[in-house]
């Protein structure tokens, strides 16, 4: 006990006080990474121009979790085929638009097949990951729509 009163810098005795502060403070700094990351993903989709009905793009380390909100917005206007770069290769987000028949989920075979890469889904929408180095506006452009 006294190691993790010593940790968190107070008193054996108010330990468990320290301990509410801190969960209390974690939840506060998540709920500011969710609004951010919201308003980031508001403003990334709004900047994305559509193209054939399709919004094409490519990000360096944007966090997943805010690719798909981005692809969730954009599909309000078009088909979203989003990808960012992660340590683990690129992870694609495909999101089908609300006017679109695409079939999401066989696109990301598609182009997974053509690259050595995995993932799966839904006609609405797929996820994955293809390996580094993959040029994804031009792998799109080879990709029937």
């Amino acid at each position: 006990m006294r190691e993790l009163a010593t940790s968190l810098s107070c008193a054996p005795g108010e330990v468990a006080q320290a301990f509410a502060r801190l969960r209390d403070q974690t939840k506060a700094a998540r709920e500011a990474t969710k609004s951010v990351q919201a308003l980031l993903a508001e403003n990334v989709a709004a900047s994305l121009p559509v193209e054939r009905g399709r919004v094409v793009a490519s990000f360096e380390r944007l966090p997943p979790e805010v690719v798909r909100e981005v692809a969730k917005l954009v599909a309000q206007r078009a088909d979203a085929l989003l990808a960012t770069r992660t340590d683990g290769g690129l992870h694609v987000v495909i999101t089908r638009g609300t006017d679109s028949s695409l079939d999401c989920g066989a696109l990301l075979s598609e182009v997974a097949a053509k690259v050595g890469g995995r993932g799966g889904g839904r006609p609405d929408r797929a996820e994955g990951r293809l390996p580094d180095g993959v040029d994804w506006a031009a792998l799109c452009r080879e990709t029937s729509p």
